[in-house]
């Protein structure tokens, strides 16, 4: 068949130059569409940890959140918060939110308060974000104060004492700013333990005396608290293997290389407890921990002679189980991963002290490798500004797909190329997903065919030949732009928590139910649009238990 982008139809050519002209430059200075200011936030929300990533720094990151926030709504706002957090799993970006809606609308943020600051770390990071005041006024009011008590209210003092690792705030500095009042006696000397003052020992909650106890030697079993709290005390190789026997599914995985460097894998029969807990399908799902952690944390591990094969090969089926929400996707698949350099740069964004190894790439990879292990007919693209050619075997595990596609990466991004592959094939796929930063710059064709950037004009050729074929763009950094408007056909989301999964889903759900009905083959701008955002916006906000 001939190639269409080559020998176009009148009717075509009159279609490709109504395209929407771009209105805007991405941060690498391409030609880009402006994401509507719901969108962009959510963005924000979903990829922002407020860190300097390659093309946008920490301030202004929280520059343009406040910018957004004035112009959604405050409900779209409680709404974004309570997803980002439930959904997402992000941590900086719900007490952001959280912060701005304080001062735009009180209510809101009470009704979602317990949604979002669902543990200590939340707490802290929402009471650093409002006494910084850098999003509003810095006071902590009577409903501030009021919401604080109640959330420590409904908190044991086990609770409390266990998440009480990390400071800056401490525990004890929240109190001070919250002025709480004790309930028990138990509490009251918790509280003075937090503030470091001399309680008596009988009135301590009996973990914080068993703790205190170990640490002077009155005691020589092993507390079950955080295993934080312990790493710095003198421990012998028997005390080290009671603590990983007791310790939580994400203490195991984040203390891998320091339990096999004090022994603990030298006990074999410890050593398969431990893998059987870390490849628990329920603990998995319980940690909410992302997907590319787990990669990651199979990578440093799987290199250490001291770690057994039964740890790397746990940390294998965890992974698997904590993308379980891979949808099975019907017809012809293309994945677009982008490969370019700044996909090399951390996912979380740079700080002094405190980067992520995990780059952007990692997990379009263990994204990539997951929808290819559920859907093995799916073709995989890699691109910067060329197409670069990999050799998947879908059977081979998650890890091990998404450790090969990894490995490749640098030059410039060019988002158009494996839609111009494909046009040059004249291939038909129903659902192409790319998995990129989104920062497209390079021109590689002759765009005066159309009037809109390169990838929604090869995009718009290629819905020529396939009128029910629908575009994925997953943006994996905090950007403001895309190179593909939404539509019906298209949807950007954002992220690297597996919610993206069922994203996707809802969306090749929708098309197929629009294509059913009898849906126009190239839906205009004007066309109701069902995605990302409009799943925010259905969410139900909680109501103040009184």
């Amino acid at each position: 068949m001939v190639n269409r982008s080559v020998f176009p139809s009148k009717n075509e050519i009159q279609t490709l130059q109504n395209l929407p002209t771009p209105d805007t430059s991405n941060e690498a200075g391409g030609a880009a569409y402006t994401f509507t200011a719901e969108h962009a936030l959510a963005q924000i929300a979903m990829t922002g940890c407020t860190n300097d990533t390659y093309y946008v720094s920490a301030q202004d990151q929280v520059q343009q959140i406040k910018e957004l926030a004035e112009q959604v709504s405050a409900e779209f706002l409680a709404k974004l918060a309570m997803y980002s957090r439930t959904t997402g799993g992000m941590k900086d970006m719900p007490a952001i939110l959280l912060g701005v809606l304080k001062d735009k609308d009180p209510e809101l943020m009470e009704r979602v308060f317990t949604s979002v600051i669902d543990n200590t770390k939340m707490l802290r990071n929402f009471v650093t974000v409002v006494r910084s005041g850098v999003l509003g006024t810095k006071s902590f009011g009577g409903r501030l104060r009021r919401l604080t008590q109640q959330w420590f209210d409904s908190r044991t003092d086990s609770q409390l004492f266990e998440q009480s690792i990390g400071g800056n705030p401490s525990i004890g500095d929240i109190l001070k700013i919250a002025h709480l009042n004790p309930r028990t006696e138990e509490r009251r000397a918790l509280y003075g333990w937090f503030l470091g003052k001399d309680e008596k020992t009988e009135n301590l909650p009996p973990i914080v005396r068993h703790f205190e106890a170990f640490k002077n030697g009155t005691r020589t079993d092993i507390p079950k608290v955080p295993f934080e709290m312990l790493t710095s005390l003198p421990l012998n190789e028997e005390q080290w293997r009671a603590i990983a026997r007791s310790a939580t599914w994400n203490q195991i995985k984040k203390n891998i290389n320091t339990f096999a460097r004090h022994g603990v894998f030298e006990d074999e029969t410890l050593a398969n407890e431990l893998a059987e807990k870390l490849r628990s399908h329920s603990l998995v799902r319980a940690s909410k921990v992302f997907p590319y952690e787990i990669f990651v944390a199979y990578k440093m591990t799987k290199e250490n002679s001291k770690v057994p094969w039964c740890i790397v090969s746990a940390l294998q089926d965890a992974l698997a189980y904590s993308v379980e929400n891979i949808p099975q996707l019907t017809g012809k698949i293309v994945i677009c991963v982008d490969t370019s350099g700044s996909m090399r740069s951390p996912i979380t964004g740079v700080r002094k002290g405190a980067t992520t190894t995990v780059t952007c790439v990692d997990a379009a990879a263990v994204f990539t490798s997951a929808i290819l292990k559920r859907n093995p007919e799916a073709r995989v693209m890699l691109f910067d500004t060329e197409l670069h050619k990999a050799t998947l075997n879908p059977h081979d595990s998650i890890a091990t797909n998404a450790e090969y596609l990894s490995g490749f990466g640098g030059g410039g991004t060019a988002c158009q190329i494996p839609l111009q592959q494909l046009n040059a094939e004249g291939a038909k796929p129903d659902l192409v997903i790319y998995f990129s930063d989104n920062a497209s710059w390079v021109s590689t064709s002759d765009s005066d065919l159309y009037s809109s950037t390169e990838m929604l004009g090869e995009w718009t050729v290629l819905k020529m030949r396939n009128p029910n074929a629908r575009l994925v763009c997953v943006d994996l950094q905090p950007n403001r732009s895309t190179q593909a408007l939404d539509r019906d056909d298209i949807m950007n989301v954002g992220g690297f928590a597996d919610a993206i999964f069922t994203e996707i889903e809802a969306f090749t759900l929708h098309k197929n139910a629009l294509h059913k009905s009898g849906s126009a083959a190239l839906p205009s701008e004007s066309s109701t649009v069902f995605g990302w955002v409009e799943q925010i916006r259905s969410l139900e906000l909680p109501y103040i238990q009184t």
